[in-house]
């Protein structure tokens, strides 16, 4: 499986704002920080608020607006992230192409591995949180 760097963007977005002290971030100072183009950290930043794992606030006076997180650290992982950006990790999708059936036995039980092998993939990836994580308290 190879994660594409929209999704590494948007991981490394997501602990950004939770390591960020005052708790809200500006897109240029992301962008700054990160190392990542403004225009693509836009996109990603508009993935990640209409799934509701952050929140955009606009400033007013002398508030800065900015981005915080929408759900607590404690509560999203890597895999969260992952499938916003990409979509549901499922590798039993596989099929054969002739009318998206499998045709023999041996197909079947390879398609049993990749159920198998994707089981094993998502709980490993919901094993820990970011806040786990950035904290040193993930499982290894």
């Amino acid at each position: 499986m190879k994660i594409n760097l929209m999704t590494d963007y948007a991981v490394r977005v997501i602990c950004s704002i939770y390591k960020s002290e005052k708790g809200i971030l500006t897109s240029n100072h992301i962008s700054r920080v990160e190392e990542i183009p403004h225009g693509v950290l836009m996109k990603v930043l508009r993935q990640l608020r209409e799934s509701k794992i952050i929140k955009s606030h606009q400033g007013r006076g002398e508030l800065v607006g900015g981005y915080t997180l929408g759900a607590s650290a404690k509560n999203i992982t890597v895999l969260d992230i992952i499938e916003i950006m990409e979509g549901a990790i499922a590798l039993e999708n596989i099929r054969n192409k002739k009318n998206n059936k499998i045709e023999n036995i041996e197909e079947d039980e390879i398609l049993k591995e990749y159920r198998r092998f994707s089981q094993v993939f998502r709980k490993e990836m919901q094993k820990n949180t970011i806040y786990e994580i950035l904290n040193g308290k993930a499982d290894k």
